[in-house]
């Protein structure tokens, strides 16, 4: 989409995250990364929800610790996300550290 000039929006970026979550691979992620940060997407929630539900497929949950970290607003969903990675990632302690923050 970049090379043919077409501006991504966020049902782009999520589902493209979705889809790299899917997959179970970090590789490609580092591509999108760079591009929500180039575009100012990593504060808005939908994409914050998206990169943590990524890195916690992936087994990745120092990541989705740090995307958690850093949201400006937390909701229900996000909270249950984060949990929930570190629950499904055997982070039993880490899990229960969260709930009870």
């Amino acid at each position: 989409m970049e090379s043919e000039v077409i501006t991504s929006d966020l049902y782009a970026i999520t589902s493209v995250l979705h889809a790299c979550a899917c997959n179970g691979s970090l590789d490609q992620v580092k591509h999108v990364r760079d591009f929500v940060a180039r575009n100012g997407l990593e504060f808005n929630l939908f994409v914050a929800k998206a990169l943590m539900d990524l890195y916690a497929k992936c087994g990745n949950m120092g990541a989705a610790r740090v995307v958690f970290n850093h949201m400006a607003r937390k909701d229900s969903i996000s909270w249950n996300a984060c949990i929930g990675g570190f629950s499904k990632n055997c982070l039993l302690n880490e899990a229960l550290d969260l709930f009870s923050s």
